[in-house]
């Protein structure tokens, strides 16, 4: 075996012990052969952009596992995330065949295993949480896109809202067949249930930057707030509804 796979090992394997979960997914990117003719400058951006992108969304899953409702979607780190998976893939099969690099390729497929189930239980935690109150949510995440809210806040991916569409149309017709044509003109609507968040409670982590202003309510005096300050790095327990905003806005993380 060549000097140089030898030191590709030495540098796969240390990666895999620093404790930086990104490391792998960058060399699954450049330490193969690459299928196309890019330049090294473009192997090092695809490189960075990778780690940038699995650090976004290992903090979007946490986040969305940990909610007890519905976060602004992020299809687009997804779909990124998606492309360096079809990448590494394509690059598997191109040097599939080279015997000098069938370890690094079993060690990088780990990652593709690990790297694919992220994105299946957020999607599928994103998925629950639509079923449980599908037209809760699909009327908050219209009333946003109304107010013109920042494309970072809107609740539903497009494939996402196409669903909810469909699930609530599925379950009208279902209703309406089984039992609401049977039943008076007067009693044939009905209000689907809302998940109260008020009562909601959440771990959580201040990013690096202070969060000021968060409003917290007053036991005292129910209709009144008080505001508090966080300290970067600091941990606490507090209503979501109080830090909802900030972590919409990627100011806190939740554990």
């Amino acid at each position: 075996m060549s000097d140089s796979l030898d030191s590709r090992e030495r540098d796969l394997f240390d990666s895999a012990t620093t404790g930086d979960s990104s490391a792998p997914t960058d060399r699954a990117l450049v330490n193969l052969p690459p299928s196309g003719t890019e330049s090294d400058e473009d192997d090092e951006e695809d490189a960075m952009t990778a780690a940038e992108v699995l650090k976004q969304m290992n903090e979007i899953w946490l986040n969305e596992n940990a909610s007890p409702t519905l976060l602004p979607h992020r299809d687009e780190i997804v779909q990124l995330l998606l492309g360096c998976i079809r990448d590494m893939e394509e690059n598997f099969a191109n040097n599939r065949d080279n015997p000098d690099f069938q370890l690094i390729i079993n060690v990088h497929q780990l990652e593709v295993h690990r790297l694919t189930y992220i994105i299946n239980d957020y999607l599928r935690k994103r998925l629950e949480k639509i079923d449980t109150y599908p037209e809760q949510i699909m009327l908050e995440d219209k009333a946003r896109i109304e107010s013109g809210c920042n494309p970072n806040k809107v609740l539903l991916s497009a494939e996402e809202r196409t669903y909810v569409n469909k699930r609530l149309l599925a379950d009208k017709e279902m209703m309406d067949r089984v039992f609401l044509n049977k039943l008076p003109e007067a009693l044939r609507t009905l209000h689907a249930p809302g998940q109260d968040l008020s009562v909601e409670r959440v771990f959580l982590q201040v990013n690096s930057e202070p969060v000021s202003g968060i409003a917290m309510p007053d036991m005292k005096e129910p209709d009144s707030e008080y505001l508090i300050d966080l300290e970067p790095r600091s941990r606490h327990l507090l209503p979501f509804l109080s830090v909802r905003d900030a972590l919409e806005e990627n100011k806190v993380r939740l554990m």
